[in-house]
């Protein structure tokens, strides 16, 4: 399943993947969200998260509709909904770091903010 929102798209597990999920690391109770960037990204050129919802033994949740706000370091900050009775995983694609150096993804649910790996 596949979400666009302008340039960034969001991909959800596709379905082998997800029985997969739900029978192998069906979560329970969300305890924090994970976000994973590549270590290394060229200035300009697009780049994929990896947006985790997890419970306290890091197993993916089933979702009941998780609101998640994604901001990278530039361009506008994205909503991302999970979709209800489906593991709470996604991809999101089309994100560029115009500038060299460090930086991190951050993201925010139910008032706390994450950040991603530098």
């Amino acid at each position: 399943m596949t979400e666009s929102a302008g340039k960034r798209v969001v991909c959800f597990p596709e379905a082998m993947v997800e029985k997969c999920l739900r029978l192998e690391a069906p979560g329970s109770g969300l305890s924090r969200m994970m976000i994973t960037i590549p270590s290394v990204v060229k200035p300009g050129q697009p780049f994929s998260a990896i947006v985790s919802l997890l419970d306290a033994n890091a197993m993916p949740l089933i979702s009941q509709g998780e609101m998640v706000t994604l901001s990278p370091s530039t361009g506008d900050a994205q909503e991302i909904l999970f979709p209800e009775n489906r593991s709470a995983v996604c991809r999101v694609e089309g994100l560029v770091q115009n500038e060299t150096g460090f930086f991190r993804v951050q993201g925010e649910i139910g008032g706390k903010a994450v950040s991603s790996n530098p």
